[in-house]
């Protein structure tokens, strides 16, 4: 239940989550592995102990933090976060962290992430960060999950509190790290039903070299994080020479794979998950929409949208459909927006409806998101896209020299560039 009362100090705690997290898309969830398993009613949660080399006799922690003047929370939040990032690939991470506020207990901490610091600086900065987000307590989490969108999904807890062990608000990774006498206690809490026990020990075994190397190394940019396994296992997966016909489009090759495997979670954001099945039903339906249009392999669909499911889902269309399309930043400038869809002489507009106002010279017909569900199938009959068409892709470019004209992809390239967003 949302217990938002506004006060000033809530209200100064809600602005200072809202200008850390507004439009903030950054996703620290390692990736599902079976993400099907996401909207089951009864999660299975599992636990995994994290043993770390001397846990029990740690002096060389202790040593650490008294020559930095850190504490053990600040040093294994760093820690947390930068394993969070690096197991996730980014440079940033969001979660959760427990206070010892009785009102409200969770709050979210967004981390960046500077590879040029050196860890005490990063460590530095990470205790300042927290100081930061547990001054800001007033506000309740149930407040800014509703008005920023922030979920409880992972969660950090640093204390010596063992009622607390118990998780709360079904977080889907936790860690929860409790000092003792002889050493700490550091157990993950996570949904089994969507992680397997392998990609836990994973993350475990990062956690584990982590700490080792926080303690014996000076700058984040040095640190050796890949176990020799993971070294060979990353060899194994650069071996991707293989024969290949180079007679498939990319929509040969969804069409392929949705026919061995429809079920199967073809593409995922956020929340949303689509199978094969669904994505080309989709996405069939939207290519004879945009055939309606008398549009065809002359010409190019320009594409205006935030980040979302649909920026796959208009991509593939529009291949399906035999043209071309124009992918378009909505942080560019109107000025740079205009020039690059009159230069592609684009005759096709899909757009989110909040950002038809960036192509205000723009008079031709527009497909808003809103509607792409509800179009309805037709017996319009779809051109199989061939190799030697050369009007699949628009690149456009901008140079420090200017604005380049755009070039004409062939067909037959689009199975080795990312056209669109990767299909899971």
């Amino acid at each position: 239940m949302n217990t938002f009362v506004e006060t000033k100090e809530a209200r100064t705690s809600l602005d200072y989550f809202t200008s850390i997290f507004h439009g903030l898309e950054t996703d620290s969830n390692p990736i599902y592995d079976t993400p099907e398993n996401i909207i089951k009613s009864t999660p299975s949660v599992e636990s995994h102990l994290i043993a770390l080399p001397g846990t029990r006799t740690p002096p060389s922690i202790k040593n650490f933090l008294m020559e930095k003047s850190l504490t053990e929370s600040t040093f294994f939040l760093g820690v947390f976060s930068y394993v969070l990032a690096k197991f996730t690939g980014q440079n940033e991470s969001v979660f959760c962290i427990h206070t010892k506020n009785t009102t409200h207990r969770i709050l979210p901490i967004y981390i960046k992430i500077d590879e040029t610091q050196l860890i005490s600086e990063y460590l530095d900065t990470v205790h300042k960060n927290y100081l930061e987000t547990i001054h800001h307590t007033a506000c309740p989490f149930e407040t800014l999950a509703e008005k920023l969108g922030i979920k409880s999904d992972i969660q950090f807890n640093y204390g010596s509190d063992s009622n607390a062990l118990i998780p709360s608000s079904d977080p889907i990774l936790s860690v929860f790290i409790f000092s003792e006498p002889d050493g700490y206690q550091i157990t993950l809490h996570y949904r089994g039903d969507l992680y397997r026990k392998e990609t836990i020990q994973r993350f475990s075994a990062l956690f584990e070299k982590t700490v080792s190397s926080f303690l014996n190394t000076a700058k984040l940019s040095e640190l050796t994080l890949i176990s020799d396994e993971d070294r060979r296992l990353c060899q194994g997966f650069n071996q991707t020479e293989v024969p290949y016909d180079t007679s498939l489009t990319l929509v040969d090759l969804l069409g392929n794979q949705m026919k061995k495997t429809p079920d199967n979670i073809a593409l995922v954001y956020k929340d949303v998950r689509i199978s094969y099945k669904e994505l080309d039903e989709v996405t069939e339906r939207l290519a004879k929409h945009i055939k309606s249009f008398g549009i065809g392999r002359k010409n190019v669909v320009a594409i205006l949208l935030p980040k979302s499911q649909y920026m796959t889902i208009a991509a593939i269309a529009v291949l399906k459909a035999g043209a071309a399309y124009q992918p378009l930043d909505p942080s560019y400038p109107m000025d740079r927006l205009k020039f690059m869809v009159q230069d592609a002489d684009a005759t096709l507009l899909i757009a989110d409806e909040s950002m038809i106002p960036l192509l205000p010279d723009y008079h031709g017909p527009i497909v808003l998101t809103k509607d792409i569900d509800g179009i309805k199938d037709s017996d319009r009959i779809l051109d199989d896209p061939k190799p030697e068409d050369l009007t699949r892709r628009a690149l456009h470019l901008r140079l420090h020299r200017g604005p380049q004209r755009g070039d004409a992809v062939a067909s037959k390239y689009c199975c080795h560039v990312p056209v669109v967003p990767p299909l899971l």
